[in-house]
């Protein structure tokens, strides 16, 4: 009987939307209990269920809306809820170091840097060990455009952290944008020996000690560039750096009156043989033809 069929789809269609629901908020939970990084699908769900969140059990609801709030700062539009996730958390949390973290996140996200580190200020005052409030201010630093201060703050993170070796290559790259090349080289050392297999901070010291231009140092950038390379035979950056070390001693030579020093005598070689393993490295990798025809100018 076709009516039998119809009195049935009221029935079907709650059954659908509560699959839906729960499919949904289960998928939610499922993000926040990975540590998954999906901002807008969160925001959307967000958005469709928020009473639901709020209304969550109290287990869940506060995991829930720290989700939201991190998913928002990724998405503007998002801003009304946003600020409603962080009201709720401020009046059930209000003295929490968790909750101030996230007051400073929303400085950030509206551009309120000196806000943002005024806070963190405070949290590391009360916990010296608080990692997270440590990278916070360096990042609002950085994102203030203040890269003196991301430094100050970096060098007494890495007091306490000694082996956040992230933490030092962010202090490389700081100085490197300074153009204090010595420090950025200590902080190159110390990586090299927490990882000495790691050809990507051979490359990066020689780089370093490469844009002092100094003789002794260009004599050093050689040595790391060929043991980049040694440890990775397939670096380009590498065989680059090779390549533009040796072809900038011979020209420092040849001013001076040709190639004497026996450090040096086998420069044109090396700046030869890296030009022709980069030309092959290419053209295995099959890159275009105007490469690898620039390529094969190189002195």
């Amino acid at each position: 009987d076709p009516s039998s069929h119809l009195t049935l789809l009221p029935t079907l269609s709650i059954a659908v939307i509560i699959f839906f629901y729960k499919d949904k908020m289960e998928r939610l939970r499922e993000i926040a209990r990975k540590g998954l990084r999906r901002s807008a699908e969160v925001v959307e769900i967000a958005a469709q269920h928020r009473k639901d969140i709020i209304n969550a059990k109290e287990t869940e609801k506060w995991t829930l809306l720290e989700l939201v709030f991190n998913a928002c700062l990724d998405v503007p539009s998002a801003k009304p809820l946003k600020e409603e996730c962080l009201a709720l958390i401020m009046k059930r949390f209000p003295n929490s170091s968790r909750t101030r973290r996230l007051e400073a996140l929303d400085n950030e996200a509206n551009g309120r840097y000196q806000a943002a580190m005024d806070i963190y200020k405070e949290l590391i005052e009360a916990d010296a060990t608080d990692s997270a409030a440590h990278k916070g201010y360096i990042a609002a630093a950085i994102a203030a455009d203040d890269p003196a201060m991301a430094i100050v703050r970096l060098k007494n993170y890495l007091d306490i952290f000694p082996t956040d070796y992230e933490a030092w290559q962010a202090l490389t790259d700081l100085y490197i944008e300074l153009q204090e090349y010595e420090k950025a080289a200590f902080c190159l050392e110390e990586l090299i020996m927490s990882s000495p297999h790691n050809h990507v901070f051979f490359s990066k010291y020689a780089e370093v000690l490469f844009s002092t231009g100094e003789k002794k140092s260009l004599q050093v950038a050689r040595k790391y560039f060929a043991l980049a390379y040694k440890l990775n035979p397939s670096s380009a950056r590498a065989l680059h750096g090779l390549n533009l070390v040796a072809t900038r001693t011979c020209k420092k030579e040849s001013k001076m009156g040709g190639i004497n020093d026996d450090d040096v005598i086998d420069v044109v070689d090396i700046r030869d043989g890296s030009r022709d393993a980069l030309l092959k490295l290419y053209e295995e990798s099959g890159a275009p033809q105007h490469i690898i025809a620039l390529l094969s100018h190189l002195n």
